[in-house]
């Protein structure tokens, strides 16, 4: 049965209304969170580690080049890359700042089946990256949810990151729902800085795009093609994927 079927066939088991809608169903197979009557995140039961959602896969490609020890999440959602990462790299260090406490809940309580340790930060994204003189990570990523009108897109937000990561972390932005016009002003934005390669890529069927901003003393792990934290039968459609990737 295909995703979108099981996805219609679930039992509220927790729902708020406040200023973001938030819910969480399930089924036999699935639990998944949902803002605004979207669906942001889908853990399959049996497997909780395992990513359901395609603009995932395109999120974790790097992982095939590269072990981060300490990954910082801007928007935690479901926790899906947190169940991931944990199950891939047990010992890696995971931070991950929420504005919503309702999500932070709903987390903790219904989708950290394994009780993993999740170092969780109570703040906006751009408020707590104000007040951070540098980051010191290996692995940056961004991936908010406003509404399907808003924009993800923070200029001032993607300026922060780069110049306080000082070109040290690789750092990714998904980027669920945004305008051509607004893509092209942030790929030539990126274009201007020095010392970063960029990689993103069109989620097929999904209005997702996910972006992959990899600092120059990176790029020569990546162009090793050395696999670091997947399973050796997954190296090949990895490499595949990664291939179809748009490289500026």
């Amino acid at each position: 049965m295909k995703l979108k079927k099981h996805l219609a066939q679930g039992n509220i088991i927790y729902f708020h209304a406040g200023e973001q809608q938030v819910s969480v169903a399930d089924n036999f197979h699935y639990r998944w969170l949902s803002l605004n009557g979207i669906v942001q995140s889908v853990m399959l039961n049996r497997k909780p580690w395992q990513l359901t959602l395609p603009h995932q896969l395109a999120m974790v490609l790097p992982l095939q080049f590269f072990t981060p020890k300490n990954i910082l999440e801007l928007g935690l959602g479901g926790g899906a890359l947190n169940r991931y990462i944990k199950f891939l790299i047990p010992k890696s260090q995971f931070t991950s700042v929420e504005l919503s406490r309702e999500i932070v809940a709903c987390y903790t309580q219904l989708f950290n089946p394994d009780n993993h340790t999740l170092n969780i930060i109570n703040s906006s994204a751009d408020r707590w990256l104000e007040a951070q003189c540098a980051l010191d990570f290996d692995w940056i990523v961004m991936d908010i949810f406003l509404s399907i009108e808003d924009s993800v897109i923070s200029f001032h937000m993607i300026d922060n990151l780069l110049y306080k990561n000082q070109n040290q972390s690789l750092i990714t932005l998904n980027l669920p729902n945004e305008n051509e016009q607004k893509i092209e002003v942030l790929l030539k934005k990126l274009k201007l800085f020095p010392n970063i390669h960029v990689v993103y890529f069109n989620v097929p069927h999904y209005k997702n795009i996910v972006l992959h901003i990899i600092p120059i003393t990176l790029m020569s792990e990546f162009n090793n093609k050395k696999t670091a934290s997947i399973a050796p039968y997954k190296v090949k459609r990895w490499q595949y994927f990664w291939q179809q990737g748009i490289h500026l």
